[in-house]
């Protein structure tokens, strides 16, 4: 359901709901916070389809940064999602 490719122009996208074996793709060479924030925002479209890319982003970006700067959320060196010490 999550793939990370490279040679990506967007830095996401996710298929329409009525799609078969939906999949959420993101750009393999984003980051830390950009990264988590792109990943955010393309289950949001993906959970609600309908809501307006401004609310999307606004939530994607808050969330990100919740969980980024202030919770200290890492992606760990073995591709598994910790908790920075």
């Amino acid at each position: 359901m999550l793939d990370f490719r490279h040679g990506m122009s967007a830095r996401g996208d996710v298929d329409a709901p009525h799609r078969p074996n939906k999949q959420i793709r993101i750009r393999a060479d984003l980051k830390d916070e950009e990264r988590l924030e792109v990943i955010i925002h393309e289950i949001t479209h993906a959970a609600l389809w309908d809501a307006s890319e401004e609310t999307v982003t606004e939530f994607s970006q808050d969330l990100a940064r919740i969980l980024y700067r202030h919770l200290g959320y890492r992606e760990g060196k073995d591709g598994k999602e910790e908790e920075a010490t």
